[in-house]
């Protein structure tokens, strides 16, 4: 339930009476519009991150993991996010490897959640 403005601002007076500061309202200049923060584009961020992955590790080796991801999400979950998949992907490798690994599945389109649930139950340092 939501709390009603009279609430609030009872509540924000009797924190002033004990000595609380709880903000000011700060009003903008007539005729100026709020301006919403540039969205940040994912899309090219993920398109140069897996770049970097090919030129570090090979073009086959992530178009590799990057089909089994691929798999794994047009597949049916049985599970939440997948985590059963990626966590029989992820017990494949060393445990010292699995959180970089985590990141790279991410970075080429594995569910996040799913990823983060499989690696706390494998283990990765």
């Amino acid at each position: 339930m939501t709390k009603s403005g009279w609430y609030l601002e009872s509540h924000r007076h009797a924190l002033a009476s004990k000595g609380i500061e709880t903000g000011h309202k700060v009003d903008m200049p007539m005729g100026a519009e709020a301006k919403p923060a540039p969205k940040p584009d994912f899309d090219s961020k993920k398109a140069e991150l897996e770049q970097k992955l090919k030129d570090n590790l090979g073009n086959e080796y992530v178009d590799s993991i990057k089909a089994d991801i691929k798999k794994i999400e047009s597949g049916m979950p049985t599970t939440r996010g997948h985590y059963g998949e990626y966590m029989a992907l992820l017990s494949k490798f060393p445990a010292q490897n699995r959180q970089a690994l985590a990141t790279m599945f991410v970075v080429l389109g594995a569910d996040r959640q799913g990823v983060i649930d499989a690696l706390k139950i494998v283990g990765g340092n």
